[in-house]
């Protein structure tokens, strides 16, 4: 885990496949835009998108379809039984390019990939 696919590779998915990553990114994930930041060079908006679970081969597969991005662990999942704690894994692009090819992508099956193309045209003044 923590190894990612270069940027600016995003496959093109099938409609059946991106139709799985949306439901990932409907039920498991969230979106994350960043307004521009007047301490950092940022100059514009930052955007991403990320899926949490705990099973490492469904991350292994967000990877996989999308061929970007790149999976992480981020320690144990919330539980208040200690014994029922689950290691939980994140997948997530934060690549300009990639996050917009995969959103666009995943624009047919996923509410919340819709609402992030809105907000970001919404943002720069022009449908995205």
């Amino acid at each position: 885990m923590g190894r990612g696919v270069a940027a600016g590779k995003a496959r093109t998915m099938t409609d059946v496949e991106a139709a799985w990553m949306g439901a990932m990114v409907e039920g498991e994930g969230h979106y994350f835009l960043h307004p521009p930041d007047s301490k950092s060079r940022n100059v514009g908006l930052r955007i991403g998108v990320a899926v949490t679970n705990t099973d490492p081969e469904i991350m292994s597969a967000c990877l996989r379809l999308t061929q970007t991005g790149k999976v992480d662990y981020k320690g144990f999942a919330n539980s208040r039984i200690a014994t029922a704690r689950k290691p939980c894994y994140r997948w997530a692009i934060q690549a300009w390019t990639d996050t917009l090819n995969v959103l666009r992508q995943l624009r047919p099956y996923s509410m919340k990939a819709q609402a992030a193309l809105n907000e970001i045209g919404a943002f720069y003044g022009a449908p995205v």
